[in-house]
């Protein structure tokens, strides 16, 4: 018998040889492994160099792949910061494990929390995990937590367990504060209007997002019968 390596393992395979009688048979033991390496092969010869042979092949299944939800990633204020997604084999592979991931936007928004990615994430031989690295923007408005979707698909020399994850974008930004300046007018003789002017420390968001503020108008000094109608 000879040929290649078809301990699955990753062992040298040694020729061995033999002698059966007609109509006898032989038996090859495989042995099995953990390790993911395709498939091996290996020749049967009975008689001299040039009898009768026959090929057999010992395959194993693949490894298989998951990706996971990471915890909560705050956005920051500014510039960008990478959030790593988690994607995991459930056991080592002698060969490189090659997958496409996309990540896309749920509730966050593409070019404004995030930046959007198409790429093939490699987990080398021997490794049974890596990550796919996400660009966060920071920025300092108050807004709620965003959703990122992970997708992985095409894996080569693994299958696929878990293909979809959701991310997280926490927003850690302090609610807007409000501010005014005094206001001042003349009385007249006639009714008359006032602007008064209310303004925030940040802009709000741009989904929609209302800050509501409560306030109280008094009159300094008031004079009996005196009254302020607010619209």
């Amino acid at each position: 018998m000879s040929g290649g390596e078809y301990a699955i393992d990753g062992g040298d395979f040694t020729t061995a040889t033999g002698s059966v009688e007609p109509g006898a048979e032989i038996a090859v033991r495989a042995v099995s492994s953990l390790l993911y390496s395709g498939s091996a092969e290996a020749i049967v010869t009975v008689g001299t160099a040039d009898g009768v042979s026959a090929t057999f092949t010992v395959t194993t299944e693949p490894a298989t792949a998951r990706v996971d939800s990471p915890p909560p990633y705050p956005e920051g204020n500014s510039g960008s910061s990478q959030m790593m997604i988690p994607v995991s084999l459930n056991g080592e592979s002698a060969v490189d494990v090659a997958v496409d991931d996309a990540v896309t936007g749920l509730t966050a928004t593409a070019g404004v929390d995030f930046q959007p990615a198409n790429d093939t994430l490699m987990i080398p031989a021997g490794s049974t995990s890596a990550n796919v690295p996400v660009d966060i923007l920071g920025d300092v408005l108050d807004e709620p937590d965003e959703q990122l979707l992970i997708q992985l698909s095409n894996p080569s020399a693994a299958s696929l367990s878990q293909a979809l994850a959701t991310a997280t974008i926490h927003d850690d930004d302090d609610p807007p504060t409000l501010s005014t300046a005094d206001l001042q007018v003349l009385e007249g003789t006639n009714r008359s209007q006032a602007g008064l002017t209310v303004s925030l420390s940040v802009p709000e968001p741009e989904d929609g997002q209302q800050t509501p503020a409560n306030f109280t108008v008094t009159l300094q000094n008031p004079i009996l019968g005196e009254t302020v109608t607010v619209d």
